[in-house]
């Protein structure tokens, strides 16, 4: 008797779901289930960046064409449901509960279900309590902690606002034209003429994940802002949640793997993929100080001396220069070959 099809359970129809979605497609031996909680996706203001790691990968799957025909700069049956509320991964197969009653069943669960993670959150909730069964408090603590997204300490737009209302209130609020006139009024004309042609605009709350110890645990998976939710200062967001997905949908396809070996190929997937979307989070974050020029010993204090100045603007540049070379001069291949030998047990 063949062996049955994996099925593999999506819960989030957003860019790192949907790719990984793409990808499974290809593969004769895996049945995909995606799961979205909005009734329609809306343009929300945001670009996607496709760095050449990023863009290959849509050559591969043969979307390039189609991005293309969209691109500011040229280089399905989705079940309706709401969000998950508990997966039991202890027995076979993983059992989905929602919140209008329904359930479903997956041999591999799949958050990709945003920074907000409901699968992320049931994840550590259930890590913690093992935690705590043995005894292991602090770490039990450290990865609840995790649980919830964090405010980053910045907002998309600048405004003078006490952080508890952050923290606390709702992560978009919008903003009156004369305020954000007002806060640029000691700008350059032009910046003032441009947003002079602004109608209606918001603030956002930029919210991020704490680095987590593991993406994985047992049969359930994290991808995407999920797993590593970051700042917006390096456009890499939507582009590591791609590599996620097409990383594990590499490994989810290789001939090796099957029902018993889903736990191996997490582990290689979290032990390929996070460290570097965890370094290029850091990263990103790092150039959001240095492009706000918070530098140590830059000032902006009249009568500073401007030669010394200078240099330490220079400092900034190479920084910055530096934490852009992993997207400039770096490949997803060497990762992906690596992932699979691993798999393979030639690493």
């Amino acid at each position: 008797m063949p062996n049955r099809k994996i099925k593999v359970a999506i819960c989030g129809g957003g860019v790192g779901g949907l790719t990984l979605a793409v990808a499974l497609s290809h593969s004769p031996n895996v049945e995909v289930d995606v799961y979205e909680a909005a009734q329609e996706f809306a343009e929300v203001g945001a670009g996607i960046g496709m760095w050449p790691r990023t863009w290959k990968i849509m050559k591969t799957l043969g979307l390039h064409e189609d991005l293309s025909r969209v691109a500011i700069i040229p280089p399905e049956n989705l079940p309706n449901t709401p969000d998950t509320l508990s997966a039991n991964a202890s027995i076979s197969p993983i059992r989905l509960y929602f919140r209008d009653g329904t359930t479903a069943t997956c041999d591999l669960l799949i958050g990709a279900d945003g920074v907000k993670s409901t699968v992320r959150a049931t994840m550590l909730n259930h890590k913690a309590a093992d935690l705590r069964s043995m005894g292991k408090v602090a770490e039990a603590d450290e990865a609840l902690a995790a649980v919830q997204p964090k405010w980053s300490g910045t907002m998309a737009y600048r405004a003078v606002i006490p952080a508890d209302m952050l923290r606390n209130g709702a992560w978009v609020q919008d903003v009156r034209r004369e305020e954000l006139l007002q806060d640029f009024d000691r700008w350059e004309p032009e910046i003032q003429a441009l947003l002079d042609c602004v109608g209606t605009s918001s603030r956002w709350a930029v919210h991020t994940t704490l680095p987590l110890k593991s993406f994985v645990s047992g049969r359930i998976a994290l991808l995407g802002d999920a797993a590593h939710a970051m700042m917006p200062y390096q456009g890499a967001g939507a582009g590591q949640a791609i590599e996620d997905a097409f990383l594990l949908a590499t490994l989810l396809s290789h001939p090796d793997t099957s029902l018993h070996t889903l736990s191996r190929v997490c582990s290689v997937y979290d032990t390929v993929r996070r460290p570097f979307a965890q370094r290029v989070a850091e990263m990103s974050r790092e150039n959001g100080i240095l492009y706000t020029l918070n530098y140590p010993g830059l000032s902006f204090e009249e009568g500073r001396n401007k030669e010394g100045d200078l240099e330490k603007l220079r400092e900034v540049y190479s920084r910055i220069r530096m934490n852009w070379e992993w997207a400039w001069e770096t490949s997803v291949d060497g990762d992906v070959q690596g992932a699979i030998a691993m798999l393979e047990g030639r690493s």
